[in-house]
């Protein structure tokens, strides 16, 4: 009996060994996301799967990406999921007209937020209409419920997308002052929020462990503590949403990676041309000081 445990143990551990190597070599992931994820426009590059796909391909990796844009009270009130994006060169695993969700062989669940909600405790109600009293922890506990309904064995993430900026900068271009102050709440309350926020899910659910992305302050550490301080604010936001730049999502994309598959960026991705000349020529530091925030592996 001992032996058939042991031997029963030892399998187990390998099958997780290889389901975790499986998940290093290729990422498969939904998003339930919104425009700082993946804002629209003539380009692909103000998108963060986009740039996902393209270092993961650096690295001999693969990220096949699909999502839908909406809110937390809509992710889980529109369910099954919608599967509403696509990109040029990003390879979905979905097709919700032929298979069900269950069977996409999803590994990864991206959650992101609302970025103008984080003005009371995430397990506060709503205001407004909202008859039944949900609170973003709520919302986002049912929807993980009713995905592990689904499936089970995928990892989920929250995205920390950047803070609405209008109530410190309007319109851009921005005051230095105020933007100042807009990167310190991104690094300070407003990334407290989150932290929260993914405490309370992983209190509800501790099996699951949920795990940060946190852009949002990541970013304003780099906006404010290297060479990227230079970037004036039209290089970053074309509105006070604030929708990005393709600069922007690439920085948000490189923050997202090195969370995703615990690493540092690839040091063989060429930064192409378009984007900013102070994030070609500091790709490097850039992605060291995201995989020192993040505490991942070094390349």
């Amino acid at each position: 009996m001992r032996l058939f445990i042991f031997a029963a143990t030892i399998l187990l551990a390998a099958g997780q060994t290889a389901a975790a190597q499986d998940r290093e070599a290729e990422l498969r992931v939904y998003f339930f996301g919104n425009s700082l994820i993946h804002h629209q426009t003539s380009s692909d590059e103000t998108t963060v799967p986009h740039w996902l796909h393209h270092l993961a391909q650096a690295a001999g990796k693969r990220v096949t990406a699909d999502g839908q844009w909406g809110f937390l009270r809509n992710f889980e009130k529109d369910l099954p999921p919608l599967d509403q994006w696509s990109f040029q060169e990003v390879t979905g695993s979905w097709n919700r007209d032929n298979t069900a969700f269950a069977q996409a062989g999803f590994n990864t669940v991206i959650v992101n937020p609302a970025n103008f909600i984080q003005y009371q405790p995430a397990d506060t109600p709503y205001e407004g209409d909202n008859p039944n009293q949900q609170t973003p922890l709520g919302a986002s506990i049912a929807l993980v419920d009713w995905l592990e309904r689904q499936t089970s064995g995928q990892r989920y993430f929250i995205y920390e997308g950047w803070a609405e900026m209008a109530s410190f900068v309007d319109p851009v271009p921005a005051d230095p002052s105020d933007l100042e102050k807009y990167h310190a709440y991104n690094i300070g309350a407003y990334h407290a929020w989150y932290e929260d926020f993914v405490r309370g899910i992983n209190e509800s659910k501790p099996d699951l462990d949920v795990r940060l992305i946190p852009v949002a302050s990541v970013l304003s550490k780099l906006f404010t503590q290297t060479e990227l301080k230079d970037l004036k604010p039209a290089d970053l936001y074309s509105d006070s949403a604030p929708h990005g730049t393709n600069n922007t999502y690439f920085l948000a994309a490189i923050v997202t990676y090195t969370a995703l598959f615990g690493e540092q960026t690839p040091k063989s991705f060429v930064v192409p041309d378009s984007l900013h000349a102070l994030i070609r020529d500091n790709y490097h530091a850039i992605s060291e000081k995201v995989c020192a925030e993040l505490a991942c592996r070094k390349n």
